[in-house]
Formats: C-alpha cells, structure tokens, sequence
C-alpha cells in the first residue's frame, strides 16, 4: 500500500513539473512607429507573442485576432474596432505601415488584458502577459545609416566612441554623437562594414539611443553587472570615487540576439571608472 502510495506521489511529482516547465517567461522585441502623435504598434507581432491567432480579410481590409473567449476585430483607417461584439474607439485609425497592420498601444492592453508600459527616455513600449514580454521600440530615422571616416550625419558632431569584437570577429562601435541643433546627446551602435585601402573604417547604424539631456553627471562605457565586466554597456553616474563609479542613474547594454541597445535595471551594476565625463 505504502508502494503504492509513493508511486503515485512520484508521479504527481512527474507531471507537475513538466507542466511547470512548460509554462516559461519569454521576451519578444518589435519595432513600432509614431502616427499623429500616438505610438503604434504591430498588431500581428504582439498578438501572436501572447498567443492569439490573428487573421485577414483583403477585401474589407479587416483584421481579426482571437484568443481564447476574445474576439477582436478591426478594419483598416478606422477608429472602430469591435471587442467581444463591443465597440471601442482608436485613439487613431488601425493603418497599414509596409504591409503590416499598426493598432495604438493602449488598444493592446484594453482588448487583450496586458499592462502597458512606456519608456520616454529610450522611446519603448513593454507590453506584459502572463510570462511574456514585449519590448516594442520606436525605430531610429538612424537606423540604416552608412557613414565613414571624414564625414558625419548632417546635423551631429562626434564626441568620441569605442570599438569592441563579438566572438565571431565581427567588430562594433559606440559612438557618442551630439545634435548640434539642441545639444542632445547620443549613443549610436553601430557595425564596422569594411575598410578602405587607407585602413579607414565605414560603419552601418544599427541602433540608437538618447541620452538624459541636459546630462546628470558622469557617462562611461564599462560597467560590472553582478560582479562580471563587460565593455558591450554603458552607464550614467552621479559621482566619479575610486575606483567605481557610484548612484547609478541609467544603464544600458547590447542584446546581442537583436543588436539592440537595451536598458537594464542599475540594480546590481558598477561602473568603470575610466571612459567620458559631463
């Protein structure tokens, strides 16, 4: 009886923990856009992420998602979409940006029960649901950009950048560029495409991010996360004290999946004490 007893707790066991692990936090990044002043999301990309199946209809330009006992329905340029047979008004029309459906984000967590948050220093939406994440970022009218030596984007002044390698021997640079219209400050990731005959670099943008502006205090490209060290970061500090950099304001680091520059809480972070000060 005891035997019996165990086997079934061993089995119990079993089974909750494949359905625990079944059930894992993932992240998903996505691009957004800015229309009429309102920041845009892509309905199909977010949708899916959070496991609603989404479908289209070509001629009455219609768009539907369904997950579970919710039902969503949208019809391009319009301000009215349907929830479960209730109308709820856009902010902005639903709109097609290069064949993909755009929805405001405020849409998102009406129709689907996600929180919403948003990042106006760095220009990102976080869309939560259950374990999923959604990081949702403004594209960069940087992002694509070639530039070289000798010559910089129209309207910026270059204030200094480092390079660093991945393990696949590709190379990359921060470059901290200053808008000289405004004195805005920013830290372009950018790819080093090739070298001329002279040795010069050419480098491809590949991400961008504003600084606080006006600056708060010291900026330095290495930081110690948790006791580890790594130059693919940077931080904003307050005060410059041997030997680490202390009150951390604002940290960054590259995720190497997207290429993306991502801000990381500054919990757990230090930072180098050389680099570039404000």
């Amino acid at each position: 009886m005891h035997g019996r007893k165990a086997l079934i707790l061993i089995i119990f066991l079993i089974l909750t923990c494949i359905a625990a692990s079944s059930v894992q936090a993932s992240e998903v990044s996505l691009e957004g856009e800015i229309v009429q002043d309102r920041f845009l999301v892509p309905m199909r990309g977010i949708f899916e992420a959070l496991g609603a199946v989404v479908g289209w209809d070509g001629e009455t330009r219609t768009v539907t998602g369904t997950k579970g006992d919710i039902s969503v329905k949208l019809t391009i340029d319009s301000k009215i979409a349907n929830v479960n047979g209730k109308t709820v008004e856009l902010d902005v029309p639903a709109t097609i940006i290069r064949d993909r459906t755009y929805v405001p984000t405020r849409f998102v967590s009406e129709s689907l029960g996600a929180n919403v948050g948003w990042d106006g220093l760095n220009r990102v939406a976080t869309i939560t649901h259950g374990g999923t994440t959604i990081r949702v970022s403004e594209k960069s009218p940087y992002v694509g950009l070639q530039h070289g030596p000798g010559y910089l984007p129209q309207g910026f002044q270059n204030s200094g950048g480092w390079l660093f390698d991945l393990p696949d021997g590709s190379e990359y640079v921060y470059n901290i560029y200053v808008s000289q219209a405004d004195n805005q400050e920013m830290i372009w990731l950018n790819k080093l495409t090739h070298r001329d005959a002279q040795g010069r670099p050419y480098f491809e943008v590949l991400d961008t991010v504003l600084l606080p502006n006006p600056m708060p205090g010291i900026f330095n490209h290495g930081l110690i996360r948790d006791g580890v060290k790594t130059w693919e970061g940077f931080v904003i500090a307050k005060y410059a004290d041997e030997p680490y950099f202390t009150e951390i304001y604002h940290a960054w680091t590259l995720d190497r999946g997207s290429m993306k520059i991502i801000k990381i809480p500054v919990a757990g972070i230090r930072s180098e004490n050389e680099g570039y000060g404000a």
